[in-house]
């Protein structure tokens, strides 16, 4: 993943894992030779994407909080310029 992109960003920030650029088989070896020589720190990772992935991407997480990004623009409807009352009361 690029160093700059938003999942590079999410990794570091939340330290789940190592940044290594796409088409690059030296980086992605160097990773491999650092996790090895640091066990601790790599099981960190693994410690805080599990957590992460029970926090944030857990099913009944993630369905609520689509349920309630549709409600919102839903609600919001009725404000959008150009919008007739019975178009907007389409819910």
């Amino acid at each position: 993943v690029n160093e700059d992109s938003e999942t590079g960003r999410y990794i570091r920030e939340r330290q789940v894992g190592m940044v290594v650029p796409p088409e690059d088989p030296a980086s992605l070896a160097q990773a491999i030779r650092w996790m090895q020589a640091n066990p601790e720190r790599t099981r960190q990772f693994g410690v805080n994407g599990r957590r992460t992935a029970e926090t944030e991407f857990d099913r009944t997480i993630v369905l609520e909080r689509f349920a309630a990004y549709i409600e919102n623009g839903l609600e919001n409807r009725s404000s959008v310029p150009g919008q007739t009352q019975s178009t907007a009361g389409l819910r």
